[in-house]
């Protein structure tokens, strides 16, 4: 007679196993059967609950006729074998359709019960097969797909540590758990038949409706992502083809099918249109023929997230498009990049520039590099662009740096350019640096004396072998650009002194040029101050061409020009602020000019160092300085520039004391850095060197450099 809440004891070789079943149970037929689960053990057999109503015994023949040799004598029972948790089979997606896979579990013959069940449903194409620790032996102990080859896919029912480690995608279904005509069969032995749960078929069927549900969603998720992804390559303007890992086609766009003259692509080996010189190595750059025409290859290899194989994107470009698409970029570089003056743009009268510009324009009509030397405000950039733009490469970029107004890091990544990740900051992809852009072009070299000497090796190799490598690169590549250096400094006394390889000034010095300074052809003033005036008077509404006034450029001539054009053109822009008339302006004039030589007002004062100096209280003329005797300013106009200040000095006198009195600006430069830990801008390095030079502690050689003057080693020893 069975009690009022019937006992259901259900026992299992595994606790895992039981305890799945259980709740399963419990799902299906809800509380009105006691459901206990037991697990067969070495110690507990013989202790299943003797009370209980039923016993449902769960496994493989082999394993319930065991468990059932040890039930307690008068216990009712009944076997049932387990099945696959369809719930669960949504995962076998990952594999790919007919792929060859590993069916894993505990017993041998459990892997088989699996393969059998998996089959019948024929949910999923593919080919399994079985594998336990108790089953045969693969050879060499690794199971091997029919090929010989490892695999790649396993399933397992709850076993996934039997899997062997070198499996990279595992889907694991679960333990199988009771199916529905088990759930019936108890509840007929432990229940009236009027008594069964009216619930049991819904609850059995509800999470197979929600898989269908789950299904349809997934399926229409994937059927608009591949809608979406067709669309994407459709719009993609070169030929784009997805490979699987047999190579065969899986989709293409409208351009791969031009380019490969076939209409139909899908499912067809890449192979039948690229020929035996296509590879799938995605390092190789492939040049391949097809129908005639060169096409440049690009392999990419995708692989999932998940591991689930992999496939291959293949972009196909026309030498053609390639082409077209280089011709836009050079464009697009040289109009950001152009040289904007020519020689009809040099202002001059005399012979002495006229031969200058003869031998520039011989210059011109070579590719050798040009060393271009000259005082500051001379015009040396008007000269590099004049020949750019008279050359074979005036259709290609001009591109100009100042190498002494960066870091030699900077400095190194502008010129050479760098790899995505070479450094904290670095562009995503990389950056080309400058010899890139300049290709087919001019690389104009600024202020190349003071070029660190770090710099100087990597632009003697950039010149020798016509390559550079990037910085956090491990690749050459190819350049090609004329170079045009300038300087304002003696780059044979710098090299004398070792402060400028020798290597590097005889690869830039093969074409030296030398602009006069504005002191040498005093012809040229008067058409200069006159082109120069009327420019800026240009710039304003209803004013008169200036005209010639022998009284002005009598004074004008009569100067030594130490800042040159740039100085000049200081001269006009502060006439034009203050506006004298008459005699009024050449007595401005020449008040303006005398007051720069003795080193009073600055008004007039430019941006160059020998202008700096001038206004500076340093008459040069002749090339030769000497400090002129003025009061000390006021003390330095703050305790940041007064520690820079004092680090320059004693710089210097370190200098003075090792046997090197005159040292350049870069060479003072690294040596703040190296020593002093102090990086200073040449501009910032030119302001503090200005105010030394105002203070009569600091002496400027032109075209060499500084040095200590008594003063300021008095001004040292006192710190």
């Amino acid at each position: 007679m069975l009690s009022e809440t019937p006992i259901l004891a259900v026992l299992t070789i595994r606790e895992d196993v039981t305890e799945d079943n259980c709740a399963m149970l419990k799902e299906l037929i809800g509380d009105s059967i006691e459901i206990r689960g037991y697990t067969m053990s070495d110690d507990s057999r013989r202790l299943f609950d003797p009370g209980a109503d039923l016993c449902l015994v769960v496994g493989p023949k082999a394993i319930t006729d065991m468990i059932i040799a040890e039930l307690h004598p008068g216990v009712k029972y009944i076997t049932k074998e387990r099945s696959v948790d369809l719930t669960k089979l949504h995962q076998l997606a990952q594999i790919p359709a007919g792929a060859d896979v590993l069916l894993v579990n505990d017993i041998y013959i459990n892997s088989l019960e699996v393969i059998d069940e998996l089959n019948q449903m024929d949910f999923h194409p593919m080919s399994l097969y079985p594998y336990a620790p108790d089953g045969p032996e693969p050879a060499g102990g690794v199971p091997r797909r029919p090929d010989g080859s490892p695999f790649q896919y396993a399933i397992t029912a709850g076993e996934r540590h039997l899997v062997p480690p070198e499996i990279p995608v595992v889907v694991d279904i679960g333990n199988r758990v009771i199916n529905i005509i088990t759930a019936v069969d108890i509840l007929r032995r432990l229940k009236r038949d009027e008594d069964l749960d009216p619930m049991v078929g819904r609850r059995y069927i509800l999470p197979f409706v929600n898989l269908s549900l789950l299904m349809a969603k997934k399926q229409r998720e994937i059927s608009l992502l591949q809608a979406q992804l067709s669309l994407v390559i459709a719009k993609i303007e070169n030929g784009v083809l997805l490979l699987d890992d047999r190579q065969e086609i899986l989709i293409f766009n409208e351009k791969a099918q031009a380019i490969l003259g076939e209409a139909f692509l899908l499912g067809r080996r890449v192979d039948e249109f690229l020929g035996e010189e296509f590879s799938l190595d995605t390092g190789e750059k492939q040049f391949i023929q097809i129908r005639g025409d060169l096409v440049y290859i690009i392999v990419t290899e995708i692989t999932t997230p998940s591991r689930v194989g992999k496939c291959y994107l293949i972009n196909i470009e026309s030498m053609e498009k390639l082409q077209d698409i280089d011709r836009d970029y050079r464009k697009q570089v040289r109009e950001r990049h152009k040289a904007r003056y020519n020689f009809r743009d040099i202002v001059y009268r005399g012979c002495v520039m006229g031969s200058v510009i003869d031998k520039a324009r011989n210059f011109a009509q070579s590719d050798y590099n040009i060393l271009i030397t000259g005082e500051s405000g001379t015009g040396k950039e008007l000269f590099a662009q004049a020949i750019h733009n008279a050359s074979a490469r005036r259709d290609a970029p001009f591109l100009a740096i100042n190498c002494g107004a960066l870091t030699d890091t900077l400095l190194e990544s502008e010129l050479f350019g760098y790899e995505e990740g070479a450094f904290t900051g670095a562009r995503r992809g990389g950056k080309k640096g400058l010899f890139e852009l300049a290709r087919g072009g001019v690389l104009f070299l600024d202020e190349i004396g003071d070029a660190p000497r770090s710099i100087q090796v990597k632009l003697l190799r950039a010149l020798q072998e016509k390559e550079i490598l990037r910085v956090g690169g491990n690749r050459t590549i190819p350049v090609d650009a004329r170079i045009i250096a300038a300087t304002n400094q003696n780059l044979n006394e710098l090299r004398r002194q070792g402060f400028f390889r020798q290597d590097l000034y005889y690869r830039l010095n093969t074409l030296p040029l030398t602009i006069p300074p504005l002191r040498q052809r005093k012809e040229d003033i008067e058409p200069l101050f006159a082109h120069l005036m009327n420019k800026a008077l240009g710039r304003r509404k209803n004013v008169r061409p200036w005209q010639p006034d022998a009284g002005i450029i009598a004074v004008l001539e009569a100067h030594s020009w130490p800042g040159n054009v740039r100085e000049l053109e200081n001269l006009i822009a502060y006439l034009l602020s203050v506006d004298p008339v008459g005699k009024e302006r050449i007595a401005a004039i020449a008040g303006l000019l005398a007051m720069g030589e003795k080193g009073g007002a600055g008004e007039a004062g430019g941006a160059g160092e020998a202008d700096v100096a001038a206004r500076s209280g340093w008459g040069q003329g002749d090339g030769k300085i000497a400090p002129s005797v003025a009061s000390p300013p006021t003390e330095f106009a703050s305790r940041q520039t007064k520690a820079q200040c004092e680090a320059i000095l004693r710089m210097l006198q370190a200098s003075m004391d090792e046997g090197m009195s005159i040292v350049g600006r870069g060479e003072l430069r690294r040596l703040l850095l190296g020593r002093e830990g102090l990086a200073l801008s040449l501009d910032q390095l030119k302001q503090r060197l200005g105010i030394l030079r105002r203070l009569g502690y600091v002496w400027a050689s032109m075209g060499r450099g500084h040095y200590i003057l008594p003063a300021g080693e008095t001004y040292v020893r006192k710190l």
